[in-house]
């Protein structure tokens, strides 16, 4: 049985993969393509936080505090993930382990051959498949995920940070590690550019990368995009929600729902959902990673940069009717006084909500 491990990067269009995968996943059986519901799904979270050394995000979801805690989880998991491999390998051809947090996570070299030698004892071979973006992409995208988990600061202050020093930026370290480790041979790194894509279509490319001669054509492809990126509006609610409610729970406890259903309520504001997340600076961003891009294409595309220099963003209208910006702060008047139970407001609601306001009113 071969190993498939499907290591991002994020912002590459997993979470589609993923749910398509798990929406067709007794037609990919069928098919000799194994998917677990054993190891977290949808995005198989399980592994890269088992191997990974310390607490991460995950463990701190999980209200897991210590090492301990999480050996307490993780009991067996080892021995059983090895007796389902066994098992589905008189049945399957192929075990697909999806997570971008291979990528974001197992940034450690010792982490990624702990990984390894688990993979070998239990699969007769092992192919890597990666999917790279524009760095500038990913940072928009990623600035969108991590301001519904939690964060708070602007834009500019988020892709001020996107650096080639930065690991989750740096592809030729990233693709270093795993070629290093698993052999450049068993590594299929690939561009995120959906104009490349088999048919145009990330999940027959992926299908594709795996084995050519899987028919995949009447699959259910009614699945859409997930994880959509956040709107201009949107993300600057959310910061604010983020500054008044904190994502996370005091003492080391697990994810606010006071925060949750705030953002929740803010998003079913369809009138909220305006502005595109963009930076002026493209450019000079996407020049930080001119040297280091130069060093990945060479080892592991022949050469040719595949990222587009774009300069020029496109904008919607930004100027809102006084009316649009009137029916925003009504809706989000609604939202607030729906948290606080219809009680009253306190002088810290108040601000909350003067500060959306006045971010809605500057969006020119």
């Amino acid at each position: 049985m071969k190993a498939v491990l499907h290591i991002g990067t994020e912002k590459t269009g997993t979470t589609l993969l993923q749910s398509w995968m798990y929406a067709n996943q007794s037609a990919l059986y069928r098919r000799g393509i194994y998917i677990s519901d054993n190891i977290g799904k949808i995005n198989n979270r399980y592994v890269p936080s088992y191997f990974k050394k310390e607490l991460d995000d995950w463990a701190r979801a999980n209200n897991i505090k210590t090492s301990e805690e999480k050996e307490a989880f993780f009991e067996n998991f080892e021995e059983n993930l090895s007796k389902e491999i066994e098992y589905q390998s008189k049945n399957c051809q192929y075990f697909i382990i999806t997570s971008e947090h291979f990528h974001s996570r197992l940034t450690d070299i010792e982490e990624i051959r702990n990984l390894k030698e688990f993979i070998d004892i239990n699969f007769n071979s092992t192919k890597i498949i990666c999917y790279f973006r524009n760095q500038y992409d990913v940072a928009i995208s990623a600035y969108s995920t991590a301001i519904r988990t939690g964060m708070t600061g602007t834009l500019s202050e988020f892709l001020d940070r996107a650096t080639p020093h930065l690991y989750y930026y740096n592809y030729e370290r990233i693709a270093d590690n795993w070629s290093g480790v698993f052999g450049r041979e068993n590594c299929d790194f690939r561009i995120y550019d959906r104009s490349k894509f088999k048919n145009g279509d990330l999940r027959k490319d992926f299908i594709d990368a795996i084995d050519k001669n899987i028919n995949i054509s009447d699959l259910d492809y009614t699945i859409e995009a997930a994880n959509e990126s956040l709107s201009l509006i949107q993300a600057s609610a959310y910061e604010i929600v983020n500054k008044a409610i904190p994502y996370w729970e005091e003492a080391g406890g697990g994810v606010s729902a006071k925060n949750i259903r705030a953002k929740r309520l803010l998003s079913g504001i369809e009138s909220l959902n305006r502005g595109i997340l963009s930076s002026g600076n493209r450019s000079q961003i996407e020049k930080r990673f001119l040297e280091c891009n130069a060093e990945f294409f060479r080892k592991y595309f022949g050469g040719e940069n595949k990222f587009e220099l774009i300069a020029s963003v496109e904008r919607e209208k930004q100027y809102l009717p006084v009316e649009e910006v009137a029916d925003m702060i009504s809706e989000v008047l609604e939202v607030a006084l729906s948290l606080s139970g219809s009680v009253n407001l306190y002088d810290s609601d108040a601000d909350y909500l003067r500060d959306i306001a006045n971010k809605i009113a500057r969006k020119k």
